[in-house]
């Protein structure tokens, strides 16, 4: 596990450094029984899934293959 303070500085260089997509909309939604959220960009659509346990997030699921988000 890599723990909370690592994974946030790891998120926080890749924002500063444009790495990462600027969502134009967000809508909050259930994946395969996840809670997460669908997330339109200049470049698709994506999703992220977070799987919980107790309080924490334990994994991130993300898709940007539009051929699987096509439906």
């Amino acid at each position: 596990m890599l723990g909370l303070a690592k994974i946030l500085r790891f998120l926080v260089g890749l924002a500063g450094k444009g790495k990462l997509p600027k969502p134009m909309r967000a809508v909050r939604v259930q994946l395969n029984g996840c809670p997460g959220f669908v997330l339109r960009t200049a470049e698709g659509v994506e999703t992220i899934a977070l799987e919980i346990s107790g309080d924490r997030i334990v994994t991130l699921y993300g898709v940007r293959n539009p051929d699987k988000l096509r439906h």
